[in-house]
């Protein structure tokens, strides 16, 4: 999944960006994509268990990366209750 440019533009309005805590960078790229985190498990890969949907924030100098949780962020809509297959804007188009 993607997320639209102009809610990136906007999340990165609002965040205060700081420097690098690893190497004293200041220059960051926040990825499009969204990427999944899913419970873990010993046993390998839960089926059916939490997951949270990320969007990397990367150091462009040293690699160093963060996680922003695409929901809390609002870089992408939460499910639609009813029909979770769905986000809520799709729903109600």
């Amino acid at each position: 999944m993607k997320v639209e440019q102009s809610k990136l533009n906007e999340y990165l309005k609002k965040i205060h960006g700081s420097v690098c805590p690893l190497c004293g960078n200041n220059h960051w790229n926040i990825s499009d994509q969204v990427f999944q985190a899913v419970e873990f498990d010993y046993n390998g890969i839960l089926i059916g268990g939490a997951s949270f949907p990320m969007v990397p924030l990367t150091c462009d100098n040293c690699g160093n990366t963060y996680f922003i949780n695409a929901l809390k962020s609002g870089l992408i809509d939460p499910p639609d209750p009813e029909n979770p297959s769905v986000t809520k804007s799709e729903n109600e188009k």
